[in-house]
């Protein structure tokens, strides 16, 4: 997955909790994204909030976070790692 898939991923999953937390029901946030050609349900999106929510709940360090990122760009450009089909 590249960079800008990521990101629009990412601001899919703001996006989510941003109408969530305005009160839109969770029926009405899956047929937005569904008009939009993004296959969620109800459930799926309850699923992510519920997601979000547990990760939100422990926060890692910065640091640590760049390292992971920068680890995982290694691994990504790396051709001598086999990557699974």
């Amino acid at each position: 997955m590249k960079i800008q898939e990521n990101l629009h991923c990412l601001n899919n999953l703001k996006h989510i909790k941003q109408l969530h937390d305005a009160g839109i029901d969770v029926d009405v946030i899956a047929h937005f994204f569904q008009s939009e050609n993004i296959p969620l349900s109800a459930d799926q999106i309850v699923h992510i909030l519920h997601s979000i929510d547990a990760l939100n709940k422990k926060q890692i360090p910065s640091s640590k976070l760049t390292a992971l990122m920068s680890a995982k760009a290694d691994i990504a450009e790396s051709e001598q790692i086999p990557c699974p089909v």
